[in-house]
């Protein structure tokens, strides 16, 4: 049985999608048009990179924050869980590059190496907001982080 878990009678998943389809509905139309494979890629990096955060209602920033804390607590707890330790093992036996660190320990490695540590790390308990309300940030903040480290994003 799927239980709702909005406060407000409305289904958190059925909202997500509607909310993309939404946003996405006329550009995709205009890129199956253009009937190029590449073409709704190119819609959502546009999207993306467009993105100016000033025009994104508060609303959603409280909630985007939520989502990367919440993830970056189950990497914390996660990171010293025994699947999380057979990882960093394997990482340090591999001894990668230093660019980018592992998110509750004090392992640096490459950013490959860490997005995968912090991957594993993030589902180690299963914390995650996933499954009760969509949130899908438990498998982006992983790889995000140590991108941006190794890259000097801010």
């Amino acid at each position: 049985m799927r239980r709702n878990w909005g406060t407000n009678g409305l289904d958190r998943r059925v909202f997500l999608a509607g909310t993309a389809a939404a946003i996405l509905a006329p550009q995709v139309s205009h890129a199956q048009s253009a009937a190029k494979p590449e073409a709704l890629s190119e819609v959502i990096a546009s999207f993306v990179a467009g993105l100016d955060l000033k025009s994104v209602p508060p609303l959603a920033i409280e909630r985007a924050r939520v989502a990367f804390i919440d993830t970056v607590g189950v990497m914390l707890v996660g990171a010293q869980e025994k699947a999380a330790e057979i990882v960093h093992d394997i990482i340090k036996l591999e001894g990668a590059k230093p660019a980018a660190g592992i998110v509750g320990t004090s392992l640096r490695t490459s950013a490959q190496n860490a997005a995968l540590a912090n991957g594993i790390a993030s589902h180690a308990l299963d914390f995650d907001l996933t499954y009760i309300q969509g949130q899908l940030t438990a498998s982006l903040v992983p790889a995000l982080l140590p991108l941006a480290e190794s890259t000097g994003a801010t």
